[in-house]
Formats: C-alpha cells, structure tokens, sequence
C-alpha cells in the first residue's frame, strides 16, 4: 500500500494577516466585513477647528449641513420648528394658556327618543346610545300604589337583559338622571315591576 503523496511546494499559504482575540479568544482576521476595533480613551472633548466636511464616492469633499445631508422632510430643522411655533402660538388663546380654556361641543346625537307609558310587567321600548357619552333616563311614576322600575341592558349577540340600576336605586334618584355607557352596541328599556310610569330615554 502507497503512502500519501507529498507535494512541495505545500498546497496552502499560512495566513499571515492582523487578528485580533475575540470574546472567547478566538483569532479574528482583520477584513473589510470584521474592522479592526478601535477605542479612543481621552477625557478632554475632541474640538474640529474650522469646518466638517465628508468625502462622497467620488472623492469630492462636502461641507456637512442641513443641505447636504439626507434629512427627512420631517426633521428639526431652523425652519420646521419655527413654522411648528407659529403655529402653536396661533393656536393658543389670549394669556398663552390652554388650561380651562378648551371645551367640548356635542352635536346631537340624531337618535330618536323613546317614549312612553309603561305598567307593571311591561317594559319600554329599548334604546341604543352612542357610547362614550351620557343619555338621560326619565321615568315619572304615575301609578296609585307602589311604583317600583329597574333600568336593563342588553349587550350584542346576548339576549339576556340584564338590571344595570336596581330599583332601589331608581327611587333614589331624580326622576331624570344621566347614565353613560361606553361599549357600542348596548340597547337599554325600562322594565316595570310593579304601578305605572312615563318613561322617556333619549340622547
């Protein structure tokens, strides 16, 4: 049996190159993708006398400003924010301040009311409010013995109504009080339990 064969010279060129230890200390060579690292360690700041400027690919040096550099539209520049503080000042009233001074307006809801006369064991027509603002709840109680009502509510895709004001709680109140909800989709009625009422729920 033959024994390998060897040439000369070696097939192979011993790397000769800057390396440095890695973290684990592993040889790195120095290449165009794995620089070598550089730490500066001085602890006076590093003042430029006169102008910065940056080279292109054509070798041609550019002086660095808002011009020449890549700047989104949005940037703050000079005149970004001076056209953001105009506008800001436009926008506040006399005395330069905002507090207290900004107010809401709701148009109407253009929901139509429901309304009407309601006895025992009966219940009122159901209403959706817009959510996230109030809608008022009247209900005057016209029967000649114990008047007692709850306020329901019914959630969508449940048809379950559920108590949302105890009636204890709906003789507490005023005949006309305000109730928010939030959640779009809910549908409110008055249930009757037992005399009479005039009930109107509107938004």
């Amino acid at each position: 049996m033959s024994g390998p064969s060897i040439l000369h010279p070696a097939p192979y060129v011993p790397s000769q190159a800057l390396a440095f230890a890695d973290v684990d200390g592993t040889a790195l060579l120095v290449s165009k993708s794995l620089a070598l690292p550089v730490c500066v360690q001085n602890s006076a700041p590093i003042t430029v006398s006169g102008n910065v400027a940056i080279a292109n690919q054509a070798g041609g040096v550019i002086a660095i400003s808002a011009a020449s550099l890549p700047l989104p539209a949005s940037a703050a520049t000079a005149a970004n924010q001076a056209a953001i503080l105009s506008a800001l000042q436009g926008a506040t009233p006399a005395g330069g301040n905002l507090i207290g001074k900004v107010s809401t307006t709701f148009t109407a809801s253009g929901l139509s009311p429901v309304t009407g006369s309601v006895s025992a064991g009966a219940q009122s027509g159901s209403f959706g409010p817009m959510p996230g603002r109030s809608f008022n709840l009247t209900l005057v109680p016209t029967g000649s013995g114990t008047n007692a009502a709850q306020v329901e509510r019914q959630f969508t895709g449940d048809a379950t109504w559920y108590q949302a004001v105890a009636p204890a709680t709906v003789a507490s109140l005023p005949n006309s009080f305000a109730w928010q909800e939030d959640e779009a989709g809910v549908t409110y009625r008055v249930n009757v339990l037992s005399g009479a009422f005039v009930v109107r729920i509107s938004q």
